[in-house]
């Protein structure tokens, strides 16, 4: 792979603007969105620039896609025609979905697909992007694009998690998807600073404000695109039975 490869984030929200963040400086970065005015001068850096059409914008060797996890494959799709020789890198949450999404449609074409899911947002990474995590699979990419990606990953300072898409899946529902419950729960339950906060209550508060963040969407596509989001919920409403049969207690009452 090139050294200094070309790059298109497609889509420019929050984490597209994270993405912009953390590739400052390694590569020649274009934004490719639906909303190209509403993109401040301030919101990039020297080296990143807008392109109009999609023709332009699938030109670069790498394509990032930084998009809905429900647009994904719709978007993906209306791209396929001017797929030629790309490396294309998602960063969805939920990786069976991904990579089913590019084994479909990418049939056909000699582009190849990257799977990440960077364990981090905006909120985290606010400080740098030391020490955060971010997975990885190479799925369809040569090694040679691989080991680059890794390379650049590790001098940003991330840690590389090499996992398969199945296994990502599995855990994310039983961590990111069990905190992103609580967060939106603790949210419509109206939880609020008091003044007698206890180290465990900062931290729930701690939590509601990170996931609440995010969009309703992205909470909604990661508990139905995850296969094993459904056995979470069950498995979660079934402990909270549980807690309140211990007490005997009546939540209703």
């Amino acid at each position: 792979m090139n050294q200094k490869p070309t790059i298109t984030i497609v889509g420019f929200g929050r984490f597209g603007q994270t993405l912009c963040r953390l590739l400052d400086g390694e590569c020649t970065i274009h934004i490719l969105t639906a909303h190209p005015k509403k993109i401040k001068p301030e919101q990039l850096p020297g080296n990143c620039s807008v392109v109009v059409s999609i023709k332009e914008g699938l030109m670069s060797d790498v394509i990032f896609y930084c998009v809905p996890i429900r647009d994904f494959k719709k978007v993906l799709a209306s791209h396929k025609k001017y797929l030629k020789q790309q490396l294309l890198i998602d960063v969805l949450s939920v990786k069976l979905h991904a990579q089913q999404v590019f084994a479909q449609v990418l049939k056909g074409t000699n582009a190849r697909a990257l799977l990440t899911h960077p364990m981090f947002g905006p909120d985290s990474s606010k400080e740098g992007f030391a020490h955060l995590r971010i997975v990885m699979n190479r799925f369809m990419a040569t090694e040679d694009e691989y080991e680059f990606w890794k390379t650049i990953f590790i001098k940003k300072g991330l840690t590389i998690i090499e996992m398969d898409a199945d296994t990502h899946d599995r855990l994310a529902a039983r961590s990111q998807g069990v905190a992103h419950l609580v967060g939106r729960s603790l949210a419509q339950f109206g939880m609020q600073e008091t003044p007698i906060d206890t180290k465990g209550s900062k931290l729930l508060l701690e939590l509601m404000e990170q996931t609440c963040h995010d969009s309703w969407e992205l909470f909604e596509d990661m508990q139905t695109k995850n296969p094993y989001a459904k056995k979470m919920r069950k498995d979660m409403y079934k402990a909270m039975q549980a807690v309140f049969s211990y007490f005997k207690f009546d939540p209703g009452g």
